[in-house]
């Protein structure tokens, strides 16, 4: 009987350990991904999409890449909110309207080591962006 008490102490023992040991191990990060709001902007070709494209990704993230050749696909990589690593994506689409275009915001985050969520960071993007003018 103390023979299996005792055995059962020890594996207790071990077992708490090797709990402990794994809380502190870091942990896997999550990809916080978010499509952002729409901007409408009316009177304007979609030459003003990504010209204003361009400027706001490279203001928030740097290196925007025009992905296709008709200038309606935006993207860029980068740091945000002080990560050290690329951790982080936005993807402006330009789509012509009647009147002008609309222009949508897609952005994903890795958190941690980006303390920024995409949901920030799109809302970052859309200011850039700037309204209808």
């Amino acid at each position: 009987m103390t023979r299996t008490s005792s055995y059962r102490v020890t594996l207790f023992a071990l077992s708490l350990l090797a709990s402990i040991a794994l809380v502190s191990a870091r942990s896997s990060a999550a990809l916080d991904m978010v499509v952002g709001a729409h901007v409408a902007v009316p009177n304007k070709t979609i030459a003003d999409c990504g010209v204003r494209a361009q400027a706001a990704l490279n203001s928030v993230l740097q290196n925007a890449i025009k992905a296709g050749d008709d200038g309606a696909n935006w993207l860029a990589f980068g740091k945000a909110g002080g990560a050290t690593q690329n951790s982080a994506a936005v993807i402006i689409h330009c789509l012509t309207t009647d009147n002008g275009y609309v222009a949508t915001f897609t952005c994903s985050a890795e958190v941690p080591p980006n303390p920024v969520t995409a949901s920030d960071l799109c809302t970052k993007i859309t200011a850039a962006f700037g309204g209808a003018s």
